[in-house]
């Protein structure tokens, strides 16, 4: 899975050889168009792999820069991807996807996590969102380790396996419907990660950019629940019982919640300026 998508953007006017491809905004993480590589890459170079029985390969690299269109961003991505193509005896053969990533912005797009969660569990954070980009297979095992940790932590069983620590979360804490579930897919993408296996074609797998992206946004959404959340709930609670006994709560900022990584809030005035413009 890559990381620009086959959707085309219909661009009244621009002709056939303007066509444009949706991708990631490495700043804001909004849609970006991307010039089409096969037509008008940022830059391009090929390398030629002489093969054996007049079978050769060609690896064509790519460096697409994409400016985000929101007046509030505004910033350059650049997504190199890697792309080969097989020559038997002079005719063409199909082209294959072979890597494509965000080379920049080099930093993670992601917000800090809040002082609720402990010191340890948000500089590992930091560190996979760090190279979330650069390297899906260690973002996904840092966020199983940060799972095993939170929870090993919770329970106080440092030796426990991750397997039996999260069905007793189920079983103790009442998590929302499909959290479960999640936390054993970051189990299953950290295993990736960490112990090499090959599938059914004998290939080594690995995590992809999406999978990476997936366990940090639910390892972020459990350290909501088990370390934000309560903290929230009991702050509501103390106004709840102010206004009870008629007096004024203390005034506090917007409710920013921590979900994926990046905080939600509240709408700003006038933010359909900020639209995509096409």
């Amino acid at each position: 899975m890559g990381t620009l998508t086959d959707r085309e953007f219909n661009l009244e006017g621009w002709g056939s050889d303007k066509r444009l491809i949706e991708g990631p905004c490495g700043h804001c993480q909004h849609a970006v168009a991307f010039k089409e590589p096969e037509q008008h890459p940022s830059l391009a170079f090929k390398q030629l792999i002489r093969g054996e029985d007049d079978l050769d390969e060609v690896r064509t690299h790519f460096f697409i820069m994409g400016i985000c269109p929101r007046p509030r961003c505004q910033q350059a991505t650049i997504v190199y991807r890697q792309e080969s193509t097989f020559i038997y005896q002079g005719n063409q053969q199909e082209t294959t996807l072979l890597q494509e990533r965000v080379i920049f912005p080099g930093t993670s797009h992601r917000n800090n996590l809040p002082e609720e969660v402990p010191s340890t569990l948000r500089e590992l954070y930091r560190e996979a969102t760090s190279i979330e980009s650069l390297s899906p297979n260690g973002a996904a095992f840092l966020a199983r380790r940060i799972l095993e940790q939170t929870l090993r932590d919770r329970f106080e069983k440092p030796k426990a396996k991750l397997a039996n620590l999260i069905d007793e979360f189920l079983q103790t804490e009442s998590p929302p419907s499909g959290l479960h579930r999640m936390m054993h897919d970051i189990r299953e993408f950290g295993n990736i990660a960490g112990h090499p296996a090959q599938d059914q074609q004998g290939e080594w797998t690995t995590v992809d950019p999406a999978e990476a992206s997936y366990t940090l946004d639910v390892v972020a959404e459990v350290l909501d629940y088990v370390y934000i959340m309560p903290v929230r709930r009991q702050a509501m609670r103390e106004r709840w019982q102010s206004k009870k006994r008629g007096e004024i709560p203390a005034s506090q900022t917007p409710s920013q919640i921590v979900v994926g990584g990046s905080e939600s809030i509240p709408p700003v005035p006038g933010a359909d300026e900020d639209e995509i413009p096409f």
